[in-house]
């Protein structure tokens, strides 16, 4: 399986390469589209500044390092735009395109149609971005249509589905990619209704809102999900201010008789969905292979640069323990702990 590694800096071109990667993709974020349309949206779905690119000529530099290199590179223009954003948009793909990227990744189907139409993709695979939610094949047959080479599968599917998906897919000629390490996330990224945007405004971070409580309705049991944090805490953190990643508390107030398991089931599904945690696939990447599964991505442009390198060395070096089992798991995570120099943290991706 291929390595598809995060990039947000040209400097990280080797370092990245010399590690294992097999295909490089990033974003770009000028300061024209900032101004346009205020830090509330990116292009290419991270918001932070220091998640991009600057400028199509730092693009240009890094497609250069990675083709002596012998990777490829992609340009991630993985938003739903409003039609009055598709001409810029689509002469930030041109310019893409004059920088030799190898594909663009999109996620708007409309804008993807108007690629074709205005020929601005040139001849460079088109990808589907995992915010495009693609669950089946009926939703993928449109895309395939439009000549996409390579669909990447919603983060919350089970190993399960994502080999019957990805079986689905090579059905109509595409690969399939699935995300495997960091930001484990329990919405489906199309449908997700949460601002990705809003940690930066000019600079400020945003201003603590008083604590409010927020419904929660699983199994018949009323629940109150305390949200504790602001936004901008968790920002040192990572990044990104999101209402999905704030950690909330979860208190029964209300429940069925007899409902004791279904609440402590509801228990962990509330800390799943609330909490934003780096999870790992290390351990399911034999069986994503074979489920056909053509390549693996390290999700993470914010992360600092040690970090990617280090997750494309784990990545590499977990895919050569060969097959499967309990004792593979344990190689994995004795492997964990060479790399990172601490036990995994038992969140997986894929279980």
């Amino acid at each position: 399986m291929l390595v598809v590694a995060p990039l947000s800096d040209p400097g990280e071109v080797v370092p990245l390469c010399e590690a294992g990667a097999d295909e490089l993709y990033c974003g770009v974020l000028t300061e024209a589209w900032r101004e346009a349309y205020t830090p509330m949206q990116s292009p290419n779905r991270r918001d932070v500044a220091r998640a991009s690119l600057g400028s199509f000529d730092e693009l240009a530099d890094v497609v250069r390092a990675a083709h002596a290199r012998g990777v490829r590179v992609s340009y991630v223009s993985n938003v739903h735009y409003e039609p009055s954003q598709y001409a810029p948009a689509l002469a930030d793909v041109g310019a893409a395109v004059s920088a030799e990227v190898d594909a663009v990744v999109v996620a708007d189907l409309g804008f993807a149609h108007a690629l074709r139409r205005t020929g601005t993709g040139g001849e460079v695979d088109l990808q589907v971005s995992t915010v495009a939610s693609i669950y089946s094949s009926a939703a993928a047959r449109p895309w395939a249509r439009l000549g996409a080479r390579r669909v990447i599968l919603p983060r919350d599917l089970t190993l399960a589905e994502a080999g019957r998906l990805s079986a689905a897919l090579a059905g109509l000629g595409l690969g399939a990619e699935a995300l495997a390490f960091n930001m484990v996330c329990k919405f489906s990224d199309g449908f997700c209704a949460h601002d990705h945007g809003g940690a930066e405004w000019d600079g400020v971070r945003t201003a603590r809102p008083e604590d409010r409580e927020l419904p929660l309705q699983i199994e018949g049991a009323i629940m109150r999900p305390s949200l504790l944090n602001l936004v901008a805490n968790r920002v040192g953190k990572d990044g990104m201010g999101q209402a999905c990643m704030l950690p909330y508390e979860v208190e029964v107030v209300q429940q069925p008789e007899g409902a004791g398991a279904a609440v402590a089931e509801a228990f962990d599904t509330a800390s799943a969905l609330w909490t934003h945690l780096d999870g790992c696939a290390g351990c399911q990447l034999p069986r994503l292979a074979a489920a056909g599964v053509a390549a693996v991505k390290i999700v993470g442009r914010v992360l600092p640069r040690e970090r990617k390198v280090a997750d494309v060395r784990f990545a590499r070096a977990a895919m050569g323990l060969g097959a499967a089992g309990d004792g593979a798991r344990d190689a994995v995570r004795a492997l964990h702990r060479d790399v990172y120099g601490h036990d995994c943290s038992g969140f997986c991706y894929y279980g």
